[in-house]
């Protein structure tokens, strides 16, 4: 343990990007702590995965996004690989890391009967894989202003959740969400007659 710590989570879509994540990982290795993160899976491959596994990587959760090319382009991954060689490199991550997530997102794009053959071909390499969730137009992503057809406000936050909410109430949310969601008015007053 280091000074109290044993576990460090990393959020960042491009971790594993440039030569000092190497380096960083190879030092961790020689420590008493696990790691765990989120990342794009594009960015790492079987030698990569190697090295997480003896930097004591117990976590690794990556935005899959859409099962076709055309979902991912319309997201911005920039994603060169196939959706076959995702699968390819989710279950080698999981070969060498204990806890392996794949996380979809809600797309006209993706087949559903696609989507469930993919998930329980994964599930059974013990791959976990969400059920698609809906994209959530977050303030000063490109979608928030495609949506509302202006930059974000001191209302943004709360335009977005209601938006989101009245979307897809009747539709359903994923496995991982709350199902029954509360606005985030409601919540920000809740919060409020607490502290009184």
């Amino acid at each position: 343990m280091l000074g109290g710590v044993d576990y460090i989570y990393f959020i960042d879509e491009i971790f594993g990007v440039g030569k000092q994540v190497r380096l960083l990982l190879e030092e961790i290795a020689k420590r008493p702590v696990s790691i765990g993160f989120q990342s794009r899976i594009d960015l790492w491959n079987e030698e990569t995965f190697e090295l997480l596994g003896r930097a004591h990587c117990v976590s690794f959760e990556c935005g899959i996004e859409s099962l076709t090319e055309e979902g991912r382009d319309e997201m911005n991954k920039k994603c060169r690989l196939t959706t076959d060689r995702i699968a390819e490199l989710l279950i080698a991550a999981r070969q060498k890391i204990p806890w392996v997530q794949a996380n979809l997102i809600k797309t006209a794009k993706d087949d559903p009967a696609m989507v469930a053959a993919w998930q329980q071909r994964l599930k059974a390499e013990g791959v976990w894989v969400s059920e698609p969730v809906p994209m959530f137009p977050f303030p000063g992503s490109p979608q928030y202003v495609e949506t509302f057809g202006a930059q974000p406000d001191d209302t943004a936050w709360e335009r977005a959740h209601s938006f989101y909410l009245e979307l897809f109430g009747d539709k359903g949310y994923s496995d991982i969400q709350e199902q029954k969601p509360r606005p985030l008015a409601e919540l920000e007053n809740t919060e409020l007659a607490c502290v009184c």
